[in-house]
Parts: structure tokens; sequence; C-alpha cells
């Protein structure tokens, strides 16, 4: 009798501790791979950062911005989406518009800081991604952007390893995607950017030198080596970095 009581004892802390797992799992996932970027002054500093779907149901989202500029000649601005279908806010909203992120999908959240020529200083910004049917849920970063002088114009990133293939966008997608990744390590080391159909045979190779450290994002039009159109389906690409590498899942859909 005791060791039934026990067994149920066991399996109801089981159950309990699995229902708080599924209710703390994170709907999205704010990916933020720079957190401080120095240029010189007067150049635009951009944050390239990718809200990701956790889940296989669309989520409702804003953004929400609280910062300290170091005066008004500072600026910035909140860009939800790629370059070609996104909204970029005007500098003075704080708080965008609900926007959906689709089922099992990224979405780029850019954060571009526009420094004056002739006032060198440091902007601290938070962002802020809430669920907007959850507020409770929500994911934050901040970034810090500097034009003051340092002797050389550096971006740090929040990884230290050396390298990152980041989900590309839009995904699935027509007629072209864009594919970012990152260096790090502090050297220059020799990359290859590779696509691959379902059968694991190259279609081409976007990228083959060696790179110094930095973000960096490619272009593929689904186009293979030769330029001729490739078929809708399930393609992989492969970032490589010395010897090792990193491989992701997209689907063109034409």
């Amino acid at each position: 009798m005791k060791g039934t009581l026990m067994k149920k004892y066991i399996l109801t802390i089981t159950f309990v501790f699995l229902v708080q797992s599924l209710l703390l799992a994170q709907s999205f996932t704010f990916d933020t791979p720079q957190l401080e970027i120095h240029k010189n002054p007067g150049q635009l500093i951009v944050f390239y950062n990718y809200l990701v779907n956790n889940t296989a149901s669309d989520v409702n989202f804003r953004v929400i911005r609280t910062q300290t500029l170091p005066d008004t000649t500072w600026s910035s601005s909140i860009c939800v989406g790629d370059s070609t279908t996104g909204l970029c806010y005007p500098t003075w909203v704080d708080t965008t518009l609900v926007h959906v992120l689709p089922a099992s999908q990224s979405l780029p959240i850019l954060l571009d800081v526009f420094t004056p020529p002739n006032n060198p200083g440091e902007a601290v910004i938070t962002l802020r991604v809430e669920n907007a049917d959850n507020p409770s849920e929500y994911a934050e970063a901040t970034f810090v952007a500097s034009t003051l002088p340092t002797g050389i114009e550096v971006t740090t990133l929040k990884v230290t390893g050396t390298f990152r293939l980041l989900p590309n966008y839009p995904n699935p997608f027509n007629p072209e995607t864009r594919i970012p990744f990152e260096v790090g390590n502090g050297t220059t080391q020799p990359v290859q950017l590779n696509i691959y159909n379902l059968l694991g045979q190259k279609i081409v190779t976007l990228v083959n030198k060696r790179l110094a450290s930095g973000i960096y994002e490619v272009v593929w039009n689904g186009t293979n080596g030769r330029g001729e159109q490739v078929v809708s389906g399930v393609y992989f690409y492969e970032l490589r970095v010395g010897d090792m590498h990193q491989i992701r899942k997209m689907v063109l859909v034409r």
C-alpha cells in the first residue's frame, strides 16, 4: 500500500513539473547577435535582430522601446520585417502596432540609430518584445550605440564563438531570401555558405572566401550555380567556418 501511494505521489510531482515546464516555455525567441556597436560620428548604426516563433501557431506581438540618448540630435527607429515588406516606424514611436509572427517562422526586428556628425556620444536603448495576447510573456534586450573615440570602428559580438548561422527570412520564400550569419573569434577565417537540395547535392556556393569577424547577410535568389531557377521544395543552407559547420532548412515556394 505504501509503495503504491509513493508511486502515485512521484507521478503527481512529475506531472506537475511537466505542466509547469510547458507553461513556462516561451512561445518566441528574441535573437540579438549584436548588443554593442561603435562607429564614427554621423554614421548609421543598425542592430539586426530576429524574432523566432517556437510554436505551431501565429503569435501576435508588439515592440516597446525605452531609450537614453545623448541629446536631441540623436534618434532611433524600430523596423519590423524585411527590407521589402517591412515597416520602419518614425523616430518618435516608442510602441509599435501589433504584428503577426507566423507559426514556426522568423522575422527581422531592426533598431536603427541615427548619429549626428559633430556630437560624439553613446545611446542606450532597450527593446521589449511582448506577446500582445499575454503581455507577461516577453523578451528584452539592451543595446549600446556609441560614436565615442576608440581609434577604430568596432562591432562587439554577443557570442564569442567562431560562428553562428541565423534563420533566413522570409521563410518560406519566393523569389529570394536573405541568409544572415556571423563570424567571430576575432580573426579572419575561411568561410563557405552552400545550398543543398533534399538529396544532399550542392546547388550553389554563395560565399567562398576569408572573412573578418562581423555580421554578414547574403541573398539567395533561388538559382543554381549556372544561374538556372531551381524547383519548389525544401533546401538546406550550410555555413562552414574552418573545420566546423552548421545547417538550417528553408522552403522555396514558386
